[in-house]
């Protein structure tokens, strides 16, 4: 069997491309509020007020980034950005997290392992997850995922922590040496401590994760599950986001690592809503595949029942399958091995020779050998009971693998 052809790059010709060091950025910003904060104290502050300017230019220097001009490629192995002597190349293994963001323009974001984050402005929300698709997986697959990066504000939280701290400490310290305990002047010292951890820890934003099957909330000291099938939307609370649910009630997540940043709570709204239409034609699929199941029925008898009931001419023209239902059902890796089996005997029926191609292309995805070799028999006409026991033990010892 030929391996599939390979799937030309998709390039976007003319687009405008930000490279931006935000994690350096930030780090500087650090550096920036703690000179400050030692300035503060009155140690050689004429010395420390240029260095704190210094930071903080390049701080905002490494934000804004560089702009690239210039077609923006994707494959299934990275990014190029540019052309020629002068194009930067990106792995598909350094991307951390990809995401595409609503707006005017529509945008999509690569963000790097090493904290580089590319952003380029595009056409439209369609082409955005098209770009997205190409580099990674379709959207219903594709993990999204919202980290809890604020060095700077947990910076601020901290020394806002210590300042209180060493404020209480130090009175607190003044008012029992008074009532004869000298020691309690050390007070300050772990008071300064303990708040400025409770102010790093509270300004800490609760990181999001949208993966296939629901979202994860990560806080400092908790980790909670929402799945899809208790959610109905995702909306907007004066700027912090809001879970819909299907009973009715609504939830506010506070200090989420979205909050108060339009575009990355877009981004999130665009990813959780399509994920949920996404599911919501799952279920739609899974229902009429109903028709497609064996039943406990010979596998000859089961051939000729599938391709009954994808002939518009036998009678099933209001409830049977379509070729674009067989074809998202023979994708979709959440569907029973017996549905997917199935689809592809519906393949071979509807379109012989262009079916067989689309049954070759899913069973080279498959990792399983059985459930490779299932596929195959079935787009070939040779699928036998031995084979499809197989690819169904196979699963079963997949699942039991804990």
């Amino acid at each position: 069997m030929d391996p599939p052809a390979p799937v030309p790059p998709l390039t976007v010709p003319g687009t405008r491309v930000s490279v931006r060091r935000v994690r350096w950025a930030q780090a500087l910003g650090v550096l920036a509020v703690l000179t400050a904060a030692v300035a503060l104290t009155g140690v050689v502050p004429v010395a420390l007020v240029p260095l704190g300017a210094a930071l903080l230019g390049l701080a905002s220097w490494l934000w804004a980034g560089r702009v690239i001009d210039g077609p923006m490629s994707v494959d299934d192995r990275g990014v190029t950005l540019g052309a020629g002597a002068r194009a930067m190349r990106f792995e598909r293994g350094d991307i951390a997290e990809m995401m595409a963001i609503p707006g005017d323009p529509p945008r999509v974001q690569f963000t790097l392992l090493g904290g580089t984050v590319l952003d380029a402005a595009v056409d439209s929300m369609a082409e955005a997850d098209a770009l997205l698709d190409r580099v990674g997986l379709d959207a219903g697959r594709r993990a999204l995922r919202f980290p809890a990066r604020a060095l700077l504000k947990q910076a601020l939280g901290g020394l806002g922590g210590v300042a209180l701290g060493s404020y209480i400490g130090f009175y607190l310290g003044l008012l029992l040496v008074a009532t004869g305990l000298p020691i309690a002047t050390i007070l300050a010292g772990p008071l300064a401590l303990i708040f400025g951890a409770m102010g790093v820890v509270s300004t800490r934003p609760i990181e999001l994760r949208v993966g296939t099957d629901g979202i994860t909330l990560r806080g400092a000291f908790k980790t909670r599950f929402v799945p899809f099938a208790e959610l109905s939307g995702v909306g907007e609370n004066g700027g912090d986001p809001m879970l819909y649910y299907r009973d009715g009630h609504t939830e506010v997540i506070w200090n989420s690592a979205v909050s108060k940043r339009p575009e990355l709570l877009a981004a999130l709204q665009h990813r959780v809503n399509g994920a949920l239409a996404a599911n919501a034609e799952h279920e739609a699929l899974m229902a009429r595949a109903v028709i497609l199941e064996r039943r406990g029925r010979p596998v000859a008898q089961w051939q000729a029942e599938v391709a009954r009931v994808v002939d518009p001419t036998k009678g099933y023209r209001d409830v049977g399958l379509s070729r674009r239902e067989a074809e998202a059902l023979l994708d979709d890796v959440r569907s029973p091995i017996e549905h997917r089996i199935a689809a592809a005997m519906a393949l071979r029926s509807l379109d012989g020779e262009e079916g067989l191609t689309r049954i070759r292309v899913a069973a080279e995805g498959c990792a399983s050998p059985e459930m490779r070799a299932a596929l195959e028999r079935a787009g070939d006409g040779t699928l036998d009971e031995a084979t499809i026991e197989r690819a169904v033990a196979a699963v079963e010892r997949g699942r039991a693998w804990t």
